[in-house]
């Protein structure tokens, strides 16, 4: 099964959420499904992909000031458009958001 973990947090140093991620990420490839991650990034880098402990990351920029968090995490257009391109490209079975 192919799983698609999402978040807003990529690095498992910055948060709970995303070291449960990485955990959950790990045990489920251990019984042989296919995991990874969307996440955000506020570092002005541009979309990319890495692997961090095993675990593929796609990241799509998603620089706005902290103050407009209320309104730009409920619609967010660039990461929407870099969403819908990840699920049509890795096709998961699940996504865990």
């Amino acid at each position: 099964m192919r799983i698609l973990f999402l978040c807003d947090l990529w690095d498992p140093a910055r948060g709970s959420l995303v070291r449960q991620i990485h955990e959950r990420a790990r045990a489920l490839r251990a019984r042989g499904h296919a995991t990874k991650l969307f996440a955000t990034r506020q570092d002005g880098g541009a979309e990319d992909e890495i692997e961090l402990a095993g675990l593929a990351i796609r990241r799509a920029p998603s620089r706005y000031p902290l103050r407009f968090r209320p309104l730009v995490s409920l619609w967010n257009p660039g990461v929407v458009r870099a969403l819908d391109a990840e699920l049509a490209r890795s096709r998961p079975d699940v996504v865990h958001a």
